[in-house]
């Protein structure tokens, strides 16, 4: 691999990534295997990258103690108000389709 001096890594071959495909049961093409390569030894070597990083907060984005998050007062809201409550008619202009009560949308999965 030779990410890090010394570093005894596995060599990324075809057949080490045919091999851990199998093992997460996936299908490879023969001809989506030399990028798959590459990106598999690119991705080990990120992997060698952190593991030498000692693991302290990096001086240039830690900024010591946290803040706790400024909250906002909960407070009802009147319809037509920003934040309060939409009405039918509201909500009905942007709704694509409608089946008795409900709206319909777009089928996005399978």
């Amino acid at each position: 691999m030779g990410a890090a001096a010394g570093d005894a890594g596995p060599e990324v071959t075809e057949a080490l990534v045919r091999h851990v495909a199998a093992l997460a049961r996936l299908r490879l093409d023969d001809e989506e295997l030399p990028a798959l390569v590459d990106q598999f030894r690119r991705m080990l070597e990120f992997v060698a990258v952190v593991q030498e990083t000692d693991g302290a907060p990096s001086p240039l984005g830690d900024s010591g103690a946290l803040e706790p998050a400024s909250m906002r007062t909960d407070s009802a809201r009147e319809s037509g108000e920003a934040g309060g409550p939409v009405g039918h008619e509201a909500i009905a202009k942007n709704a694509p389709r409608w089946s008795g009560d409900a709206f319909e949308t777009p089928k996005v999965v399978g």
